[in-house]
């Protein structure tokens, strides 16, 4: 197939490891590697729990490229994943069974954007195309056709569930997001659907403060100033991807406070950072999560196993369709070859026909001239193979081209 994936997930190599690996990373890599693969496709994928580089390679570059993958060493306990793998595992993240919470719904979401975003950077093509679309395919039938995106399904519901927690009470507290991409957007949306009607978005430029205000009924402004207005929160979601914390909570930030402070930390690495004893204030990190994620997963065993069975289906299907236009293709190519022998055979004969040459002696040279064009080169290659290469070969071409009443 000539599908790669360099796989580094929290569930195997940890939270820390993932930390060390932001997007930028994921593309910078990327693009590293397709410059030094004529022909090849790629896309990087980047969530809260993954990162995640997806190759399509042209058979002449296979096992270069396998090598050079493989000597990439991002993590402890990184996977690499080759063709059937690839497509079954990429299936799998798609349709939620390979989530920390199973059965999430944004990973759908983060799938197509970084499909998208890959094919702007001119780094997919046809195999590309295939291979996430499919896969988009497969995660929508999950979604569609079992009960395993039922109840809590995405991060952003979590972090919300988990925040009530704290403060039962959501709709009347004072919120805070900081992070206005995808992830605090969704928040964003899911606390107004809630009737959180005290909301506070940060956001780096003024531009996107003034798009946030046109879209939302919420009061934007700049990271730095919400810092400054912690006491007057009640609740704070954080979700930036910064190698740096964000907060750094210690008794003079929130001092003054009178109420509970609840914080739902969504970066990796951490958003937050405590410096001394600060009481009063319940933090949520991604590793929390995560283990609250695991106990709501516990209990859809049934739906687990039909999703599977779906993902194996598409996976089958996807190789089938494949098989079938890998026959074509080189059916394509054979008879474009034959035809184009046959065509300079035939301009020859036509020539000493014109030169009054004798029809029988014609057709006999063409024939016996197609014939060795056509069969000699593959009987050379075939001598040239070793012995157990030439006995499979054998083999399979006596399949193909020799029928029985050839044979006798």
């Amino acid at each position: 197939m000539g599908f790669y994936c360099l796989s580094v997930r929290s569930r195997r190599s940890g939270l820390a490891s993932l930390e060390k690996l932001p997007t930028p990373k994921a593309l910078e890599l990327t693009r590293h590697l397709l410059a030094r693969l004529p022909g090849g496709e790629g896309v990087p994928l980047r969530t809260c729990n993954r990162f995640e580089l997806y190759f399509w390679v042209p058979q002449a570059w296979d096992a270069r490229f396998a090598a050079r993958l493989r000597r990439l060493r991002l993590a402890p306990r990184q996977e690499f994943l080759q063709d059937e793998e690839v497509v079954e595992h990429l299936y799998s993240v798609a349709a939620g069974l390979d989530s920390e919470l199973i059965g999430e719904d944004e990973i759908l979401g983060q799938i197509r954007n970084s499909y998208r975003d890959a094919t702007e950077q001119g780094w997919t093509g046809r195999e590309m195309a295939e291979l996430f679309e499919r896969a988009l395919h497969a995660g929508r039938r999950v979604r569609h056709e079992t009960t395993l995106n039922k109840g809590v399904t995405s991060l952003s519901r979590l972090a919300i569930h988990e925040a009530r927690r704290t403060l039962p009470q959501l709709e009347r507290a004072r919120v805070g997001i900081f992070g206005s991409g995808q992830m605090g957007e969704k928040i964003l949306g899911r606390l107004l659907k809630e009737g959180v009607t005290q909301i506070t978005v940060s956001a780096r430029t003024e531009d996107r403060r003034k798009a946030l205000e046109a879209k939302w009924p919420v009061r934007a402004i700049p990271p730095g100033e919400l810092v400054r207005h912690l006491g007057q929160l009640d609740a704070i979601f954080c979700a930036i991807e910064s190698q740096t914390p964000l907060l750094v909570l210690s008794p003079e930030t929130v001092h003054g406070r009178t109420g509970p402070l609840a914080i739902v930390d969504l970066g990796v690495p951490s958003n937050v950072r405590r410096k001394g004893r600060v009481s009063g204030v319940r933090v949520t990190d991604m590793r929390q999560l995560r283990d609250a994620s695991r106990r709501i997963s516990r209990g859809k065993a049934r739906s687990i196993q039909e999703a599977r069975g779906i993902v194996r289906g598409e996976v089958e299907l996807f190789r089938k369709n494949r098989e079938e236009r890998d026959v074509a293709r080189f059916a394509e190519r054979l008879l474009a070859q034959a035809e184009k022998v046959a065509g300079e055979e035939r301009t020859k004969a036509r020539t000493l026909l014109n030169g009054s040459g004798n029809v029988d002696v014609v057709l006999q040279n063409l024939s016996s001239s197609l014939i060795k064009r056509l069969l000699l080169p593959s009987i050379v290659s075939l001598k040239n193979l070793s012995p157990p290469e030439r006995t499979k070969a054998i083999e399979v071409a006596q399949r193909l081209f020799l029928t029985p009443s050839s044979e006798e």
